[in-house]
């Protein structure tokens, strides 16, 4: 079994090496500073042609080069040659290579998405399987007998790229050996034999449409799967194809022409038969004309002479009109001037008119700052006059309460007046007896209601008197009630000394009624101002408010004024820019008027010399034409008898053409579609049409076979190889160096 497998891989890396040899070109140099890449696709398909996993190989050549760009969607970038990071934005890929790559290439791999694979690939590929007749799936068919037929169906991909249908061949390879089956078949293919091994070749050229066949016969069956290769038709031998491409559209071409041709000849020949019959009618029309003319000759002289006259009379009137043109150049001139100067008037007020502006502006800002500030000031009266009514009131209560004092103060002189007629009782009577213990009581109470009444009104800065002459009052009424009439006359005098001292302080003008006055003073003068502010501080912000909309009026009227300005220094550049070419034009106008003055004079004179000549050849001219005339209408006649038989020459003509139409579609339809390759189109990459042309170009695919010869993986071609020696040493060693790559396909 491995030496079969052994066999396979070296007969299919030996074809596939030598089919890639043949589809590719000779690799072009790039210039220094100017990478140069090689694009190689790599698909794994299933045994049925459906993508199973796809990507692509781009080899550069650096020529010196340290950034790589390349532009394509990828499922996952790899470096193949060194450790730098590919620095992947959308569909941008950027390698900045840190370090020279050995013999200065570089290598990166990208995989991408099946679905976008199948999408771009020249052909749509189908594979089926029948075991002696019955449609089997190719897993099962692992050391089968019998005949196994393989359908092999291309059918170009409507959705690829002109370049790739028109310019892609595919080679599709199969090899058999012959030593484990039995027999192969494969009608239409080339069949090589390496040994013990057959190797099936099948050849798809560009846009076609392919269906093959491959039966192989065998007691055990193995089938190690297809492989096919797609490259563009590069070859310079294959530059005959460009040239019979080019014949083909020459001798098509040049046919269409001469049947186009033919019918321009036929069409103008029924044009002119028709032509003819009108132009005999239309000679003996010009004739009847030629007799009328000649009949009116008569009055046309009449008329003529009329426009003669008329004519010198334009003449004469046009004479004065260059004179009226130059007035005009001249009033132009001054009015230009007068207008430059108005211009520069002007222009002298456009600065004082922006300050101005500038000026208004701020006063504006000023004006709004300054009602602003009224407005709070007014706010703030407010809260002085709600301040006011409360110490208004406040004045009131203390003049209440003052009031209050001075009645106890009478009621405390009736007390003392009561104390001292006690004193004289007791002086008359030598003793204590004059006053009871009740009316003792009835007195305390009478001085401790009126000492607390002080308190009681708040007026502070009596309390300390009522206190201590409450106490006196209550040590002299104690001192009466218990001792003997010297030590209660003592007792009873200092009480009236301290009660007179009381209604001496509580009687003594204070500087409480002093400042009462005062603050009532003003508070009379604060309502008045802020009267005066309300009544007066609303028609100042109306004065304001109005000194603000004549500002802003005023602003406004400076930029109409600035703009005003604008649009006279527009008005004046461009009367200064078209000045010269009015000025011109109307000097060149008055040039003109003088001109066709002059030019109707002389036509005046040459149509009175033509008048003069047409009377003197009338009758010789009109004896002339009538012969003329009577020639060419039979000689016409009898062309029209001759011109009767074009019918049946396109008749002729059209049977040759349907002949060479139906023979050229034969030759030149759609199934010869080669004949549309360029072998010098520009190439097109595979990822995106953004990236420059690539080297070279090549798709590799390969479908799974039966399950024992499956491969795990696909290893890529070495693509650090650079063939050297001579031109033919070169394509040997790159025909080594493709076989060797295409074994590790097999390669476990």
């Amino acid at each position: 079994m491995k030496g079969m497998d052994k066999k396979i891989k070296r007969a299919v890396s030996g074809t596939l090496a030598a089919v890639m040899t043949a589809s590719a070109g000779i690799a072009s140099f790039g210039a220094a500073g100017v990478p140069v890449c090689d694009e190689a696709m790599y698909v794994t398909m299933d045994p049925y042609g459906g993508i199973s996993e796809a990507s692509v190989v781009k080899s550069y050549e650096l020529h010196g080069a340290r950034e790589i760009t390349d532009r394509g969607t990828y499922q996952a970038v790899h470096n193949m040659t060194g450790m730098e990071k590919p620095e992947v934005d959308g569909d941008t890929v950027i390698f900045r290579l840190l370090e020279e790559p050995e013999n200065d290439r570089f290598y990166f791999e990208g995989r991408m998405e099946p679905e976008e694979v199948s999408g771009t690939l020249p052909w749509d590929i189908t594979v089926s399987y029948r075991l002696n007749g019955v449609e089997r799936r190719l897993e099962e068919l692992a050391h089968e007998k019998g005949v196994l037929k393989i359908s092999i169906d291309a059918v170009p991909n409507a959705g690829t790229s002109e370049y790739f249908r028109n310019n892609m061949t595919m080679e599709i390879a199969a090899v058999v050996d012959m030593d484990q089956n039995l027999s192969v078949e494969a009608p239409g293919a080339q069949i090589q034999s390496i040994g013990s091994m057959k190797t099936v070749l099948f050849m798809v050229m560009p846009g076609e449409e392919q269906h093959f066949e491959l039966e192989i016969g065998s007691n055990d069956l193995e089938f190690s799967g297809l492989l096919f290769l797609m490259a563009p038709v590069t070859i310079s031998q294959l530059e005959r194809l460009e040239d019979l491409r080019k014949a083909r559209d020459t001798v098509k071409d040049s046919a269409d022409a001469i049947g186009d041709s033919l019918d321009v000849i036929l069409d103008s020949l029924d044009g002119l038969q028709g032509g003819l019959g009108s132009t005999v009618e239309g000679l003996g029309q010009l004739d009847r004309s030629r007799q009328i003319l000649s009949d009116a000759k008569g009055g046309i002289y009449v008329d003529a002479d009329q426009a003669l006259a008329l004519l010198k009379e334009l003449s004469d009137r046009g004479i004065p009109f260059p004179a009226y043109v130059e007035e005009a150049r001249k009033a132009l001139e001054d009015m230009n001037g007068e207008l430059n100067a108005m211009n520069t008037s002007v222009q002298a007020l456009d600065d004082q008119l922006e300050s101005l502006g500038y000026g208004l502006k701020h006063v504006t800002m000023d004006l709004n700052d300054t009602a602003d500030l009224l407005y709070d000031t007014r706010h703030d009266v407010g809260d002085l006059e709600d301040g006011l009514a409360r110490l208004r009131k406040d004045l009131e209560e203390l003049k209440e309460k003052k009031e209050a004092v001075r009645k106890r103060v009478a009621e405390l002189k009736k007390v003392i007046a009561r104390l001292k007629e006690l004193q004289e009782q007791i002086q008359g009577h030598g003793d204590v007896l004059g006053i009871s213990d009740q009316e003792r009581e009835e007195l305390m109470e009478q001085l401790s209601g009126f000492c607390g009444g002080f308190a009681d009104e708040g007026w502070e800065k009596y309390e300390a008197v009522t206190a201590s002459g409450s106490d006196a009052v209550g040590d002299a009424l104690g001192d009466l009630a218990g001792v003997g009439t010297e030590i209660a006359g003592k007792g009873l005098s200092r009480l009236i000394r301290a009660l007179e001292a009381l209604v001496g302080a509580a009687e003594k003008p204070s500087r409480l009624e002093s400042m009462i006055g005062s603050v009532t003073q003003s508070i009379s003068t604060l309502e008045h101002i802020i009267y005066r502010v309300h009544r007066d501080g609303e028609s100042l912000e109306n004065v304001l408010s109005d000194t603000g909309d004549v500002a802003d009026t005023l602003r406004h009227t400076a930029a109409t004024g600035q703009n005003l300005v604008e649009h006279v220094d527009r008005l004046t550049g461009i009367l200064n820019t078209y000045h010269g070419t009015a000025s011109a034009s109307l000097k060149d106008t008055g040039l003109l008027i003088d001109s066709a003055v002059r030019g109707t004079d002389a036509m005046h004179t040459l149509l009175s010399n033509v008048e003069e000549s047409l009377k003197k050849a009338g009758e010789p001219l009109d004896a002339g034409t009538k012969k003329t005339i009577e020639g060419l209408s039979s000689a016409l006649s009898a062309a029209l008898s001759g011109l009767s038989e074009t019918g049946v020459i396109r008749d002729a003509k059209n049977t040759v053409e349907d002949l060479a139409d139906e023979k050229w579609e034969e030759y030149t339809g759609e199934d010869m579609t080669i004949l549309n390759a360029d072998i010098h189109a520009e190439k097109v990459s595979f990822t995106s049409g953004e990236n420059p042309e690539p080297q070279s170009l090549q798709i590799i695919l390969r479908t799974e076979g039966t399950k024992e010869t499956e491969e795990d993986s696909v290893p890529a071609m070495s693509e650090d190889f650079q063939a050297e020696g001579n031109i033919f040493q070169r394509l040997w060693s790159i025909l080594v160096r493709i076989a060797e790559a295409v074994a590790g396909v097999f390669r476990g």
